[in-house]
């Protein structure tokens, strides 16, 4: 049994239009948003062995602060993560190590909703019309997979426990 965790970044700035997208820094929101986030992932006890996340700035800072709150988690860049299609976060998924229990993509819209939907074996269940109407900035899907490798995740197979946004926690 594996558990997978989607991570949106927190909401960016957009102050600086010269400013190239994969660079925008966190806005404040998103600050106290990833904050909340990170308490929640503490608070409930959830092991997280590795988390891979695109690299742009918005995803550091997301990760920066979140671990600020569950302590240090090995954390890998995928620059293939950034913007990425769902079929592309699947291959990051299935490369990870069978050691890893449990991991978190730190990803973007729309390629993490895309794929949190694909990935979800009940795709009309309550959670999942949820995760379809909206996956907002720093909200967090969270799914069981019934498997023993990574490398055998194929879509439709995860059961999608819970989906959170900030708002929900504070």
């Amino acid at each position: 049994m594996k558990h997978l965790y989607l991570l949106r970044h927190a909401k960016s700035s957009w102050d600086d239009e010269d400013l190239d997208d994969f660079d925008r820094p966190l806005n404040q929101r998103g600050e106290r948003a990833a904050l909340v986030m990170g308490q929640f992932i503490a608070q409930e006890g959830l092991k997280l062995d590795r988390i891979l996340s695109s690299g742009a700035r918005r995803t550091e800072e997301t990760i920066a602060l979140v671990t600020s709150r569950t302590g240090e988690i090995p954390t890998e860049r995928c620059r293939s993560l950034y913007l990425a299609d769902p079929a592309t976060i699947l291959a990051e998924v299935q490369r990870l190590d069978p050691d890893v229990v449990s991991a978190m993509i730190v990803g973007h819209n729309p390629g993490l909703e895309t794929f949190a939907l694909a990935l979800a074996n009940d795709p009309r269940c309550e959670t999942s019309l949820r995760v379809a109407e909206k996956f907002p900035t720093a909200a967090l899907a969270t799914f069981t997979l019934p498997v023993a490798n990574w490398s055998d995740v194929r879509l439709a197979s995860g059961r999608l426990d819970r989906f959170l946004t900030p708002k929900e926690l504070v």
